[in-house]
């Protein structure tokens, strides 16, 4: 179907060329975009994965000021330290994780930009599409976990699985789990939520992530000898590690404090300053600063509540960006074009019913959240 559009496209041009000599400029600019998508590379080798990352996350220091997170987390991440997250859900853990690779793939696509700003040029002069550069593959990639209670060994280091021929004679294969993969293979594992499965799971990860294993045996339907690659990295992200759904997560078993004990570096992520939140919100969604401002007021209100214990839940960034984008859409819907006030009651408020409230399950927390939308 794309062969045949792309053809007819063609035909269309050429017709305008021979047909009326006046639309050459149309005709022309047809065939430059027929070129151009014909040595479109993969979005991924040009530009990030987070391209609106803000640089407002900080750390407290014991006997400093605040300093900022992204430096430390660098030059961890670049000396293969296994590195650990620590936050309430939804505050940018995984963002940060995704931007440390951005930064240590940024050289190589800023080649790949260059390399496409002149392949264009070089189309638009007539060159055959044959004698145009090649972009450089990527020299970070990412493998990605996801965990919750039904992770189990298979999903971390693998199982055994049974495929059918044609024929269908059966034979049995391995199937390695993401943390063999990146180790075995050389890409950078982001295990997001780390304390939702059950400590044992974990139990065969030991050895991988001691930073001295550089090959080892693996029990997966026999022994598997595997060897470590060089760029193996590794960064997970948890709510609390030191307990989970179930109980008590360090002291239940020995084992379980030695996996923490692999990950070196611990970074107790805090939510964004409220002007890098605010930046990030406007830019992703368009929504009126002051409106935003508002919101992140509450957002900071109910943070603190959680942290004294008060509320069980707080409003988290990915929530206030579901919430803004709702804002923008009702802002459309009803045309409302009222003061800052009037806007809060007409759009705000309505947009809050979806976003905000119905994703609270902690009462206390959906009580705080509607007595402040009566009284703002």
């Amino acid at each position: 179907m794309a062969e045949a559009t792309k053809t007819a496209d063609l035909a269309k041009a050429f017709k305008i060329l021979k047909d009326r000599a006046e639309s050459a400029e149309e005709a022309k600019g047809l065939l430059e975009a027929e070129l151009i998508e014909a040595i479109e590379p993969d979005p991924e080798l040009l530009y990030p994965y987070e391209p609106d990352y803000v640089d407002g996350y900080d750390i407290k220091v014991f006997g400093r000021t605040r300093i900022k997170v992204e430096p430390h987390l660098r030059d961890a991440y670049y000396a293969g330290e296994p590195i650990l997250l620590i936050g309430d859900s939804g505050n940018g853990k995984s963002t940060i994780a995704t931007h440390l690779i951005d930064l240590a793939n940024e050289k190589r696509r800023a080649h790949n930009r260059a390399v496409y700003a002149r392949n264009l040029a070089a189309i638009k002069k007539g060159v055959d599409e044959s004698k145009l550069e090649k972009y450089r593959p990527l020299e970070i990639t990412r493998q990605y976990l996801s965990c919750g209670k039904e992770t189990r060994r298979a999903n971390i280091i693998g199982d055994v699985d049974i495929e059918y021929d044609a024929k269908g004679n059966k034979r049995v294969v391995i199937r390695y789990g993401a943390l063999v993969l990146a180790w075995t293979l050389g890409r950078t594992l982001i295990v997001d939520e780390m304390d939702k499965p059950d400590p044992g799971v974990w139990a065969d990860a030991h050895q991988l992530l001691d930073g001295r294993t550089n090959e080892t045996d693996l029990y997966i339907n026999g022994q598997t000898h595997i060897k470590k690659h060089e760029r193996f990295r590794i960064i997970a992200t948890a709510n609390d590690p030191r307990c989970t759904n179930s109980g008590e997560y360090t002291s239940s078993d020995v084992q379980d404090l030695a996996l923490l004990n692999r990950f070196t570096v611990w970074v107790k992520v805090d939510w964004l300053q409220p002007d890098k939140e605010a930046e990030l919100i406007v830019k992703k969604t368009g929504i009126r600063k002051d409106i935003v401002e508002k919101m992140i007021t509450f957002a900071n209100q109910t943070r603190k509540a959680k942290r004294e214990n008060v509320v069980e839940e707080c409003v988290s960034t990915r929530t206030l960006l579901a919430w803004a984008r709702e804002i923008v859409r009702e802002e459309k819907r009803s045309g409302s074009k009222a003061s800052a006030s009037e806007y809060w009651n007409k759009v705000a408020i309505p947009a809050a019913s979806m976003t905000v409230i119905m994703r609270l399950t902690d009462e206390a927390t959906q009580d705080a959240f509607i007595k402040f939308l009566s009284i703002h």
